[in-house]
């Protein structure tokens, strides 16, 4: 298991975040910043399509489903990208 990159010295909040360029991706999750994991592989994106197609198709299913990762604003300190 690799350890996870951090940005230490201080709690960020979502507008630190805004300010970063696009080349890296982080996350902050109780103010912390962390380094996120390169983008998934292509088994693991043909699992998240195979669960997508029957979400989206079950009549049952009232839940917003997406395939793309979107970014998730919890509170001041608590940002993410999250990925299906």
């Amino acid at each position: 298991m690799s350890l996870t990159a951090k940005k230490i010295g201080r709690k960020f909040t979502f507008a630190d975040y805004r300010s970063w360029t696009d080349e890296e991706r982080w996350e902050i999750i109780n103010g912390e910043a962390y380094a996120m994991t390169p983008a998934p592989s292509l088994k693991h994106q043909d699992i998240v399509s195979n669960f997508h197609i029957r979400l989206k198709t079950d009549p049952q299913n009232r839940c917003y489903t997406a395939i793309s990762q979107t970014d998730v604003v919890l509170d001041d300190f608590n940002r993410g990208r999250t990925e299906v």
